[in-house]
């Protein structure tokens, strides 16, 4: 699925049985492994953020120079 400037992404396209989807979900679907780096691009901000999955099913920011 992807996203452009002329067709926004709905937000029901983030739900999973109505609530948002986890880092977990992904996990357990297998569409992402521990270790797996994630970015979230924040292009008004000006920033990128990183987090890697770890096997506790969930993700840890990476803070720069932190």
């Amino acid at each position: 699925m992807s996203e452009t400037a002329d067709s926004p992404i709905s937000r029901s396209a983030y739900l999973l049985d109505g609530r948002r989807v986890t880092v977990r979900d992904l996990l357990d679907a297998g569409l992402l492994e521990a270790g797996t780096t994630l970015r979230f691009k924040r292009p008004r901000k000006g920033k990128t953020h990183y987090a890697s999955c770890v096997p506790r099913n969930s993700a840890v920011l990476e803070v720069p120079g932190g």
